[in-house]
């Protein structure tokens, strides 16, 4: 991917982009599921991107396991 594309997903959450700042399975898989689902039937791939906070800023992940 080209740091453009990425500069891209970066720019705001949709439908088809969802950010996750930890590793933690618990915030993955619901998301996972969700961008399955293509509800809008778009036929477009969806996008998850871990290690970036709710304001869209790479932070690195994290994993919260205890």
């Amino acid at each position: 991917m080209a740091p453009s594309e990425l500069a891209a997903l970066l720019v705001g959450e949709t439908s088809r982009i969802e950010w996750k700042q930890s590793s933690d399975a618990s915030y993955l898989l619901p998301a996972v599921c969700a961008l399955a689902n293509d509800l809008e039937g778009c036929g477009q791939p969806g996008y998850l991107l871990i290690g970036v906070d709710k304001h869209g800023h790479p932070v690195g992940a994290t994993d919260d396991r205890k």
